[in-house]
């Protein structure tokens, strides 16, 4: 049987070793193109949909006020209907849009929704303030802004957003 101190240092060597794998192993995943994006990676895109200097801070309001979160909150509720026969939609062709939820794929189109969405100033509460609604209250119909927003990117998937 090991002494104590041969024990201590056995777990020693084994907790280096962790962490060195721990370390390479978020290296690796930072590198990864298929890694999901975080929050912060996210809400950084959606920023940058905005250029107006007068509007930037109130769009920060907004993307920090949840804006992300809530538009891929709706979206997810909306990906079993656009997978179903009666959307009208090929199950394949939104797959190919989409992705699976929670993938790469389906944040990058979240925020592809997000930006058409922002193009057609679906956001904006109110011009004289500047103020952009986040969309976290839908009784106005935002969910189904943005449903009929996604059910066009699936069916023109060549969208590309103007300067």
């Amino acid at each position: 049987m090991s002494s104590i101190s041969e024990m201590r240092a056995i777990v020693l060597d084994c907790k280096v070793k962790l962490e060195d794998a721990q370390k390479k192993l978020a290296e690796m995943e930072l590198v990864s193109p298929d890694r999901p994006l975080t929050e912060a990676e996210m809400e950084a895109m959606a920023f940058a949909f905005e250029t107006r200097k007068n509007y930037k801070s109130n769009w920060k309001k907004a993307i920090k006020g949840d804006l992300v979160k809530n538009v891929a909150g709706i979206l997810h509720e909306c990906y079993g209907f656009f997978l179903d026969d009666d959307s009208g939609l090929d199950p394949v062709a939104v797959k190919a849009q989409t992705g699976e939820l929670g993938s790469r794929q389906w944040q990058l189109f979240v925020l592809k929704v997000i930006h058409y969405l922002k193009q057609q100033g679906s956001f904006i509460r109110d011009e004289k303030s500047w103020n952009f609604d986040t969309f976290e209250d839908t009784a106005g119909g935002e969910d189904e802004v943005t449903q009929d927003a996604a059910y066009y990117l699936i069916k023109n998937p060549e969208w590309q957003p103007t300067v």
